[in-house]
């Protein structure tokens, strides 16, 4: 199995880990997340150098980084954004945003 089928089978291994977590759980203790994604005791050896699942859990970032990332995420985003980005020409005039009527 090659390295980059080993990285994929060991993020594929963590989906069950932090699918459904509560994100004020994840938010609350960076460092506690991180043992419940890397501490897996049948997990953890997988790979060539015994670390297949430590660089798979490091590419969803540092504990400190993944916690702003989802207080970020769920703060909603004020609808006078969407129409400010369109004004400005970042967005196309009939892109679709969220909360818009169909």
């Amino acid at each position: 199995m090659g390295s980059r089928s080993r990285s994929g089978a060991a993020i594929e291994a963590l989906a069950p880990l932090v699918e459904g977590l509560d994100l004020d759980w994840i938010a609350d203790d960076g460092a506690r997340f991180w043992r419940h994604v890397t501490g897996d005791s049948q997990l953890r050896w997988i790979g060539p150098e015994k670390g297949a699942i430590h660089l798979a859990a490091a590419g969803m970032a540092s504990p400190d980084e993944a916690a702003a990332s989802i207080a970020a995420m769920a703060t909603p985003l004020p609808p006078a954004l969407w129409t400010d980005l369109k004004r400005a020409r970042l967005l196309r005039p009939d892109a679709p945003v969220p909360g818009a009527a169909d």
